[in-house]
């Protein structure tokens, strides 16, 4: 056979090359996927019966997360594509808005109903979800979310704080972690205009989680939702803060931080001409606002020492995020709970989870913890029912947590209402049994009259 010309061999030795390198990328990945696949981490509460029976209807929780061969590098792989690859899934889902104003201040938030929910029954579940820090209804993991549970029957809606998913502010005054009154009146608006609803359950996403455990917890027996979901949520704000300053976690915390620093850009002039009514929706600011701080704000920190502190009340940043962490006050939730966190997490700290607490303090709580999953990505199969193709479950697609989490709020509804039937057994039986009293009373008492009168 004739001998490869020199620039032939070279050729064919760069594809060799090139063969090899995917090669061993490959093997790379599904030695990385095998060494992050593992059942979750599952820490109950102490109704053993009740936690039981849920998590027997929840398989996610008993089989191992398995992250997508693509992205379980690490953890930023897993947290940093997905947010820029997963699409919102525009065909199953479009919104209405309904504005909420708080009269405390005049300040406005939003309730974006999901339109095709119009045609479900009045007695269908009511979903109420809350996105992380700056976002919205419009971001692409509340989207499928809402795209999953629509197609199972729930009439949803996300709450979208003030200032966010480009709705400018009415007043001097952004969302906190602290923060609970936008989240009451419109958790009040939701359920009272849906009051024929089977059930009603909340769902919060990384900041939105700690808020609505936070709300839940001030709210205690009078809390309108009969469950509340936890995703990716900090609990130990000063825990988290000081974990997202480390390593390349520190590209978030400057990124979020010019973020906010942007949402300040675009209300500056109300901040600067109503300066008078800065924190008036919380009582009052415990110092004025520095708006040329926050516009220079390179960290979450800057712009919470810059705004977030004064306008709410508090002496220092730490005493903010002391007062405002959900791990202090989850004991104090009074209906089921479910936290699902990746322990590799990038910016919620999993150190922070509350784990004593949901085991000693808790009744009926499941906190679940995935062995990877980066921060709001959870890249990995979800086997969901919404029909939204072979993107389901890939990067451009819904993430893990969609089916773990309504599988478990049906189970969590099938107990309720076994709980309920049971209750009305029960006060059947005894009512009857009340009335076999009154009416063998009544005949007795009709016997002694007779012998008198004889």
């Amino acid at each position: 056979a004739a001998a490869l010309r020199p620039e032939a061999a070279l050729a064919w030795a760069g594809v060799a090359g090139a063969a090899f390198a995917s090669a061993c990328g490959f093997a790379l990945a599904a030695a990385r996927q095998a060494s992050r696949a593992a059942p979750p981490e599952v820490v109950v509460g102490r109704d053993e019966a009740w936690n039981a029976a849920v998590l027997a209807r929840c398989p996610r929780f008993r089989e191992a997360y398995v992250p997508h061969a693509l992205f379980a590098l690490n953890e930023h792989v897993e947290t940093v594509l997905p947010s820029f690859w997963r699409l919102f899934p525009h065909t199953h889902v479009t919104y209405e808005r309904q504005t909420v104003t708080n009269h405390a201040d005049g300040g406005t938030a939003s309730l974006d109903w999901v339109a095709e929910g119009k045609a479900l029954p009045p007695d269908a579940p009511l979903l109420f979800v809350l996105s992380g820090l700056g976002g919205g209804s419009g971001d692409a993991y509340v989207g499928h979310l809402m795209a999953e549970a629509t197609h199972r029957g729930y009439r949803c809606v996300a709450f979208t704080c003030r200032g966010c998913d480009g709705e400018p502010l009415k007043t001097p005054q952004f969302y906190s972690a602290s923060f609970t009154g936008d989240v009451r009146l419109a958790a009040a608006i939701a359920t009272q205009a849906h009051p024929e609803a089977s059930v009603a359950f909340a769902a919060g996403y990384s900041l939105g989680a700690n808020i609505l455990l936070k709300y839940c917890a001030e709210e205690g027996e009078a809390v309108p939702f009969d469950a509340a979901v936890s995703l990716c949520n900090p609990f130990d704000l000063d825990r988290s803060m000081q974990h997202i300053r480390k390593g390349f976690s520190a590209v978030y915390n400057r990124k979020l931080g010019a973020s906010m620093a942007e949402k300040m850009r675009d209300n500056e002039v109300i901040f600067r001409q109503q300066a008078d009514t800065f924190g008036l929706a919380n009582g009052g600011a415990s110092a004025p606002a520095d708006v040329d701080g926050a516009l220079a704000s390179s960290s979450i920190y800057d712009f919470d020492e810059a705004i977030t502190r004064r306008c709410f009340g508090f002496d220092s940043v730490k005493h903010y995020y002391d007062s405002s962490s959900s791990a202090r006050a989850l004991h104090k939730v009074t209906v089921p709970v479910l936290a699902i966190n990746a322990t590799d997490d990038p910016i919620a700290d999993v150190g922070g989870a509350p784990r004593e607490t949901v085991a000693n303090e808790m009744e009926r709580c499941h906190l679940v913890l995935t062995p990877a999953g980066g921060h709001l990505g959870w890249v990995a199969a979800c086997n969901g029912a919404a029909g939204r193709g072979a993107s389901d479950g890939a990067a451009i697609g819904a993430p893990w947590t969609d089916c773990a989490v309504l599988d478990w709020l049906k189970a969590v509804e099938l107990r309720l209402t076994q709980e309920r039937l049971e209750e009305i057994r029960v006060t059947s039986e005894e009512e009857i049994r009340g009335l076999e009293q009154r009416h063998n009373g009544l005949g007795l008492q009709q016997q002694q009259e007779v012998s008198t009168t004889a």
